[in-house]
C-alpha cells in the first residue's frame, strides 16, 4: 500500500463531493495543533510492520495530534506531480 494508492483508492474517493482535504471530515472537537509531522514519497508504503512511520508516530505519539501530509493536504489540488491551479 503506497502513499499514492492511499491517496487513490481512499482519500480522493473518501473527499470527492467536498474537494478538500481529508481532515476536513474530522469534526472539530477532534482536531488540534500538530505537534508531529508524518510525510511521505509517493512511492512510500505506511505500514511496514514495527518500522512503519505510522505505526511509531501510534506508538510513541497517540495522545499528540499528528500532520500527516496526504491528509492535511487537498489532494484534489494534485495531479501527475504537479499542483493545479484554480481558474
Amino acid at each position: 500500500m503506497s502513499t499514492s494508492w492511499i491517496v487513490s483508492e481512499f482519500i480522493k474517493p473518501l473527499t470527492k463531493d467536498a474537494q478538500a482535504p481529508l481532515y476536513a471530515r474530522v469534526p472539530q472537537e477532534y482536531r488540534g495543533k500538530p505537534t508531529v509531522f508524518v510525510s511521505h514519497t509517493w512511492s512510500s508504503t505506511y505500514f511496514a510492520g514495527a518500522h512503519g512511520s505510522l505505526d511509531i508516530a501510534y506508538e510513541r505519539h497517540c495522545d499528540d495530534f499528528v500532520w500527516i501530509d496526504i491528509g492535511c493536504y487537498n489532494q484534489h489540488l494534485f495531479r501527475q506531480g504537479k499542483i493545479k491551479t484554480r481558474e
